[in-house]
Order: structure tokens, then sequence, then C-alpha cells
């Protein structure tokens, strides 16, 4: 069946903020009754039915076929085929180790902590793949901050093999003049052309100068946010073209760009329809994001079914783009404040993120998973850390590194005697294959990438 796009072309719910619930559901029912194929809307009525469930960690009734499909979306065969032509004494020895997710496993980091604390460096380069500069490339600290600070991190973290992500281009929220005085005059920030040349030349020398290092941008952040101040988005006030021209200044082909809100995957979800729609909006009109984000920040008194998760997953994937959990984290307590925890508390925060990091992992649209920090230290909610002050290892950092270096790594070792062809199934990323002797001496090492749902390697192993 032919899927028909998902405009609204007479007004948007964006317009309903102060609406009634019920108007809303009238307008979203309609929305999907009249305008999106058979196959979505039997899916947001499902979701609908079960829109504020909770999360339930005993609830294994989705789990199964979660495994099954990371099964089947992240590993893949490697097939070796052996010609042995040796007098080595036996058996020989295959091992196959992998040293490297394909998935992008990451985390937000602050770029002094990673030049200045050894500890929190390791954390980063032992257990990431992937990082996101929490707030220093915004704009007030791209300006204020040390930008040489920022680059050095950069640039190492890109030597050292790291995936980067760029956090943030521009703020969909029309934010307070006495958040971007740091960075124009009350002039520029009045007038409505100074404004928009301001916004767009900052953003084509940030592409710049870190072009050679960042893969994907959140080129609009909060993109359906509305700042309580000002009630407005920046489209409301200058136009969806700002929006068009920011986007026009991706050069390279390879360079991403991610749209990214946040309450669109709680408990309560209430900017998913919202955030929905005005992605299908921007596509419709020739912006095309490349990419969309989940912040998923939730709290730890209203967590999500995990089902329902999947389902709302499956219904932005019929927008047909990349997405990324960006900025998760499992929050208790009060902001910038470390209390005390219960010890229930943190089982049930480290089930759900267990829970959560194997339903994304387990779609096929989902292409990466990062946590919005990991130090108690320096962290937004110290208690949705990942590691104490002191460097300790948390329940829900133990589920982190449960999963992704235990469960989803592969680690292989067989002995063989004679020529001949062994099959192994791993996870997609990057291995270390060796053949040794029975000494523990090594004949032949070579590394290699999984990407792919199989590879074969042809071996000739001789004197």
């Amino acid at each position: 069946m032919e899927k028909i796009p998902i405009g609204i072309t007479s007004f948007s719910l964006l317009s309903m903020q102060g609406e009634s619930k019920k108007l809303k559901s009238i307008y979203l029912v309609l929305i999907f009754l009249f305008q999106i194929p058979l196959c979505v809307k039997c899916q947001v009525k499902s979701i609908e039915e079960d829109w504020h469930a909770a999360y339930q960690s005993n609830d294994d009734s989705w789990r199964q076929a979660a495994n099954q499909r990371i099964d089947s979306l992240r590993k893949g065969d490697i097939i070796l085929q052996i010609e042995l032509d040796s007098k080595h004494e036996k058996p020989l020895t295959i091992s196959l180790e992998q040293i490297a997710h394909d998935f992008a496993f990451g985390t937000a980091i602050d770029a002094l902590d990673y030049i200045k604390l050894e500890s929190y460096a390791s954390i980063v380069d032992r257990y990431f793949n992937e990082v996101v500069f929490e707030n220093d490339l915004k704009w007030k600290q791209w300006y204020t901050q040390s930008q040489e600070v920022t680059m050095k991190a950069m640039i190492e973290l890109h030597q050292k093999g790291k995936k980067i992500r760029g956090h943030t281009l521009l703020w969909a929220p029309i934010l307070d003049y006495d958040r971007l005085k740091d960075v124009m005059d009350l002039e520029t920030y009045t007038d409505k052309q100074k404004f928009i040349f301001s916004q767009l030349q900052h953003i084509n020398q940030l592409l710049n100068v870190t072009k050679p290092y960042i893969q994907e941008w959140d080129a609009i952040n909060h993109l359906v946010s509305i700042d309580h101040k000002n009630k407005l988005l920046l489209e409301d006030k200058y136009g969806i073209d700002l929006y068009r021209k920011v986007f026009a200044l991706k050069e390279q082909e390879d360079l991403k760009f991610y749209v990214n809100e946040s309450k669109v995957l709680t408990q309560r979800g209430e900017k998913f329809v919202l955030y929905f729609d005005k992605i299908n909006q921007l596509a419709l009109q020739g912006i095309k994001p490349d990419g969309i984000g989940f912040m998923s920040h939730f709290e730890l008194h209203s967590l999500p079914a995990i089902p329902t998760v999947y389902q709302k997953l499956e219904l932005f994937s019929q927008l047909g783009m990349s997405m990324k959990v960006t900025e998760f984290d499992v929050q208790y307590g009060q902001r910038g404040r470390l209390t005390t925890m219960p010890m229930h508390l943190q089982a049930l925060q480290a089930s759900f993120t267990k829970d959560f990091m194997r339903i994304c992992f387990s779609h096929p649209k989902v292409s990466g998973f990062l946590f919005w920090g990991f130090w108690e230290e320096n962290h937004w909610y110290p208690n949705a850390a990942l590691w104490t002050s002191q460097g300790n290892l948390k329940p829900n950092g133990e589920a982190f590194l449960d999963l992704v270096y235990n469960e989803w790594w592969t680690k292989e070792n067989k002995e063989f005697q004679d020529s001949g062809i062994h099959r192994f199934r791993g996870f997609k990323g990057t291995y270390k294959l060796m053949i040794n002797l029975p000494s523990g001496e090594t004949l032949f090492e070579k590394i290699f990438p999984l990407k792919d749902s199989s590879i074969e390697i042809s071996l000739y192993i001789q004197e």
C-alpha cells in the first residue's frame, strides 16, 4: 500500500500547547485517520491504549523477541577457511576476540575534565566508542570558554578513533537575551536580519573548524520545545527558511544532521506527537534530517513500559531516518545535588537501564546509544551517573558494562588439527584474529572489521 505523507497543512499541534487534552486527542485521531497509512495508524492506536503504561522489571513478554532481533541485526557470520601446510606442533588454536563495537555506545563528556583528569579520560577511552561534548560546543560556551581546550580534546579523541557528535548548532526555542548576551549585542538580538546572519555565521564557522573531527551534529536541538519566557520557536519569528539555511551549510556528504528532543519516549510522552509531526513537516518542505535524536531523560518514579518504547520507535521509523538515543539517564533526586539513594532504587535504575538499552539495541533503525554523562562529580543529576566520584562502578554502570562487554561481546577460542572451514557468529565490530601454537606463540595475526551479515577470510599457514 502506498504511504501517504503525514503532512499537516492547515494548522499544527504546535499551536495547541494550551488546549485541553480532550481537544488534542480529537485532533490526534483526525490526523492519523485521514493522513497516515494503515500500518502507522495501527501502531499509534496500540500506543495510545497503553500510553501511560508503567515499567515492570519482571515483564519478560518482550525480551525473547528483542534478543532474536539483536541476533539477526547486530551479529554476523565469520567464516575462516584455513589451509594448513605446516609441521608445527598441534593442536593449533584459533583465537578470535572482539576489540570494538560497530554500534555506537557513547557518553557526554566535558573537554576540560577529559584533558586534565587521567582517571576521567581512562574511563572514556576504555568503555565508550562515541562521545558528545555536553556544553563545550554550545554557542555561549564556544566563545566564553577555552576553544583551545575543546579542540585539544577533540583532536585527541579523533586520534584514538572515537566518533564525535556535535551538540548543538541551533536551539529551536527562542532564548531570552540573558542567555545570549555573551555572544551578541541587544541590537543584533532584536533585529531579525542581523540575528539570522549572526546565527548562520557562527554555525558556518563552527562547522569549518570541527570538520575533520565531527561526524554528526544535533543541528536543531529541542525541535518542538517552547522556552518558558518567550513561548515561541525560532520558526515562529524568523520563518522555516532559517532551518533550511542551516541545513544548506552541510557541505560534507558524510556529515549527518540530527534533530533532537526530550519527553518523547518517556511515560507521559508529552512531545511524542509534536515531534513526529514537526519532523514530517520539515521533510515535506525539503528539510529532511539525517537522523532523529531521542534525549531520553527519565525520572525514576515514572518509567515507561518497555513494549511501549518499542512501539514508539516503530512509529518514528516510518519517517525513514536513522534514530539515536542521544542523552540517556535515569534521574533521582535534585538537579546538581547528590543524595543518598536507597539500594532498591539503585536496583530499579539498573534494571531499567539494561532493559531500555536492550530494546533500543534491538531496533533496526537505532544506530547509537549515548549516556548524558557518566561521572558523579560532573553530572547534571549526580545520582544518574554510572561511576561515583571515587571511580567506583554503580549498579547502573554494571548493567551497562555487562551488556556491552559481556552479553554483547564476542570472544572465541577453538583448537584444530587440519585444514578446514571454521564458522563463528559474533557482534558486528572490529576483531583480532590470531592462530597460536600450543606454546602460546602466535603464527598469524590479523585485525578485521565485521560490518555486514558475513565475512570470509582465507588463510594459508606454513612453516
